[in-house]
């Protein structure tokens, strides 16, 4: 695991040494818990005006997983990604 600049950020990781070709490059942020991927969400949501989703895996099938207060644009891209996670599910 890398810390969040090191994840996002080539220029961070290569200043701090990291050689890994897959620094800098992560496409895809994954949270120890809920409580802390919920902190990390509205972070990007508020302060970063991010596009989402919310689905949660390793589940039989995916788990569609919004706040009341998520845009209606949100709902619909979750509804989108439970698809697709599904489908992809479908064919392993």
């Amino acid at each position: 695991p890398y810390a969040l600049d090191n994840a996002i950020c080539e220029q961070a990781a290569r200043h701090k040494g990291i050689t890994d070709p897959l620094a800098g490059k992560a496409d895809i942020l994954l949270a120890p818990d809920l409580a802390a991927g919920n902190i990390f969400y509205k972070s990007l949501m508020y302060f970063a005006q991010a596009r989402s989703a919310g689905v949660v895996m390793g589940t039989k099938a995916p788990v569609l997983l919004n706040s009341r207060a998520d845009s209606h644009a949100t709902k619909i891209n979750s509804v989108a990604l439970g698809i697709l996670i599904s489908a992809w599910q479908d064919q392993q």
